[in-house]
């Protein structure tokens, strides 16, 4: 019988090598902005070929889009994990409203909105992520968010 439950060693690599992907294409597209950054740049930093990228991600804007995606996703948990638990409270929303101001200030979120405000109408789909997909879940169902969302 095979376990199902756990991914093979292939699937783990593959999505190693994706995780890699985004992570150098997010630094490039932060420090360069969107229209300097080619994919074979990120190929050559990556230290591999066109290929990879081609076979993990069908474009540059499907690429950006996991790149805005990890960056919201990581915002989402900081937040969550001040909310996490709480019930509502001064002192809770408090908490909240300071965390979310840090979340904010933080430099790769700075970066990540300089570069969509900067470049947004040079990103072809770069609206697409943030209003056609679900609200991150830790924003969405919590319960401070769950009737403003």
């Amino acid at each position: 019988m095979i376990d199902t439950t756990r991914p093979s060693k292939r699937e783990l690599n593959k999505a190693r090598k994706r995780a890699d992907i985004v992570r150098i294409a997010s630094r490039m597209f932060l420090k360069q902005g969107y229209a300097a950054t080619t994919m074979s740049a990120i190929a050559d930093a990556l230290g591999g070929s066109k290929a990879t990228l081609w076979a993990h991600f069908a474009s540059r804007e499907d690429l950006f889009a996991a790149v805005v995606d990890l960056h919201v996703g990581t915002f989402a948990h900081d937040v969550e994990e001040v909310l996490t638990g709480q019930s509502f409270s001064l002192p809770a929303l408090r908490r909240a409203c300071l965390r979310l101001i840090d979340c904010l200030l933080r430099e790769n979120s700075v970066l990540l909105y300089k570069l969509v405000v900067s470049e947004g109408t040079g990103i072809p789909k770069s609206r697409t992520p943030l209003h056609a997909r679900p609200r991150h879940p830790a924003l969405r169902d919590h319960g401070l968010f769950r009737d403003a969302l």
